[in-house]
């Protein structure tokens, strides 16, 4: 729009140079030539078919000296890239033309080197934007990944705790409970053969209520090591999240895998799934886990039709690659009548 303005503030001060020299010249066909030119000049991004077009004018200008009378309009083009060009016009405009012409091709020139100023100010200022809207994404993903990470840490401390209490009552207390029904066992057949039953039925009283307590505790000690992470159970817990896409699973892992690579494998599901329920069309999904002597492999497959989509790049992507990678693994994402994802983890990394 600047360069709109600025170029008719130009025409209009060429059309009265024309006009003060002579009332009864027809300026409109050589008013409409030179707007024509300066439009394709415009346009025209080679520099080739610049130079060509310029030599053209001051050709016009030979045949034609009123063409003189606008080249301050050519002159605002030219002198965004040829200022040594400008200098050479400007000299001929001294030797054929009038002071009026001069100014108005001196006021253009400075219009346009202004001009340039502004647009390069504005593409920097662009630059600047993007690299703070880029920088802004990155610190979002990298605080993101701090979060999941702190929390993966609160997770493995707590199932450290678990074990280490389930550990200590598995040796205290257990113990203690195992002899203490032991011992009443023994009672139990010294009071039967001195014939005493009410001593009898106490202590057979007394040895079930042992005999029920050790039950919990070995009950409570299994589950304080199961409960560290379900991995199953809390995928299937993700996928009751979207009842809109039905999603498959297929999970075959009967290894105790360490926590640190259950939580990196729900990671990987639960963003898959996120992803295609907000860039997908898809409706149904599947999701195989499986356990390989050496290795762990997850196969993600929707139905979507978006070929659209980038699957090269993104944040969720970059995190599957980088749990890959930190498993010595691989990660692969391709579309073919729906989006695929292929990624492999090694086991006995990390642990």
């Amino acid at each position: 729009m600047r360069t709109f303005f600025e170029k008719l503030l130009i025409a209009l001060l060429c059309t009265y140079s024309a006009y003060i020299v002579d009332q009864s010249f027809d300026m409109i066909p050589y008013l409409l030539i030179v707007i024509i030119i300066s439009t394709v000049l415009d346009l025209v991004k080679k520099d080739a078919y610049e130079l060509i077009i310029y030599g053209v004018s001051a050709i016009l200008c030979l045949v034609d000296p009123s063409f003189v009378f606008f080249m301050p309009l050519i002159l605002y083009n030219l002198s965004t890239k040829y200022m040594k060009l400008s200098a050479l016009s400007i000299i001929g405009i001294i030797l054929f033309s009038t002071i009026m012409t001069l100014f108005t091709s001196i006021l253009s020139i400075y219009l346009s080197l202004k001009n340039r100023e502004y647009q390069n100010l504005v593409i920097d200022n662009k630059k600047t934007r993007d690299n703070l809207k880029e920088d802004t994404i990155q610190l979002k993903t990298y605080n993101q990944q701090l979060i999941v990470e702190k929390e993966k840490d609160i997770e493995i401390a707590i199932l450290k705790e678990r074990n280490r209490i389930s550990k200590e009552l598995h040796e205290s207390v257990g113990h203690l409970v195992s002899s203490s029904i032991l011992q009443v066992e023994a009672l139990s057949l010294i009071a039967d053969s001195i014939g005493n039953e009410t001593l009898m039925n106490g202590l057979n009283i007394l040895q079930d209520r042992l005999s029920a307590g050790m039950k919990d505790i070995r009950y409570s000690i299994h589950n304080l090591h199961s409960q560290s992470l379900d991995l199953e159970k809390q995928i299937k817990n993700i996928i009751d999240e979207y009842p809109n896409i039905a999603i498959l699973l297929k999970y075959d892992i009967r290894e105790d895998l360490n926590y640190s690579l259950k939580f990196d494998i729900l990671s990987i599901v639960k963003e898959a799934i996120i992803n295609t329920n907000k860039h997908s069309d898809a409706n149904s999904m599947n999701i195989d886990i499986m356990e390989q002597p050496k290795f762990i492999t997850i196969s993600i497959n929707d139905n979507g039709t978006d070929t659209n989509a980038n699957i090269t790049t993104g944040i969720g992507l970059i995190k599957m690659q980088e749990i890959a990678s930190k498993y010595k693994g691989f990660a692969n994402f391709k579309f073919d009548n729906g989006f695929i994802l292929r990624i492999t983890l090694m086991k006995g990394i990390n642990k």
